[in-house]
């Protein structure tokens, strides 16, 4: 699947996830309703409100993550960005590999390398032949916030605690923490 096809995806179901939510926040509405109404029990209506709440939940966390795929999507010249970015490295690295002076500049200068090292390789493979494979780790995600000059939101999910209410107190208001 083309990247252009992936996005349209991610897209079509951001959609599909809003309209999911708002009718979570319809029914929770109704189900609120009833409640009022005693046409479920207290006991009924905090079940379902719950059962809504982790699905709320669900739904918004996964949201969440289709909107940050969608705005790398949205963000122009990505490829470019990442393009640099391992252009620079690649530089850096480069730079790296000169004759140190003295002790000092030998010092920092594997301290730099050791620190690109750790920053970069997820995992080192060594074969029986001794073929080395070099597995890397690159926060694309953070490379393009930094190219985008940090404009992409990211949405943070909430949490929704309901404390039950106690049927001794039968007036006792509901709370969210």
């Amino acid at each position: 699947m083309k990247l252009q096809e992936q996005a349209d995806t991610i897209l079509d179901e951001k959609v599909h996830l809003q309209e999911e939510l708002d009718s979570i926040t319809l029914e929770r509405q109704q189900i609120i309703t009833w409640g009022r109404k005693n046409v479920i029990t207290q006991e009924d209506m905090e079940y379902h409100l719950g059962a809504l709440t982790l699905q709320e939940l669900s739904l918004k966390r996964e949201l969440a993550t289709h909107s940050e795929v969608a705005s790398l999507h949205e963000l122009e010249n990505w490829e470019q960005a990442i393009s640099e970015y391992f252009f620079d490295l690649q530089a850096g690295m480069a730079s790296l590999d000169v004759k140190p002076h003295n002790e000092k500049e030998a010092e920092e200068i594997f301290r730099l390398k050791k620190d690109i090292v750790k920053a970069l390789v997820k995992r080192v493979y060594i074969a029986k032949d001794k073929e080395l494979s070099v597995e890397i780790h690159v926060d694309v995600l953070a490379i393009l916030c930094k190219a985008a000059g940090d404009f992409m939101p990211v949405q943070q999910v909430g949490t929704y605690i309901h404390k039950p209410t106690c049927h001794a107190h039968p007036r006792q208001t509901l709370t969210g923490g």
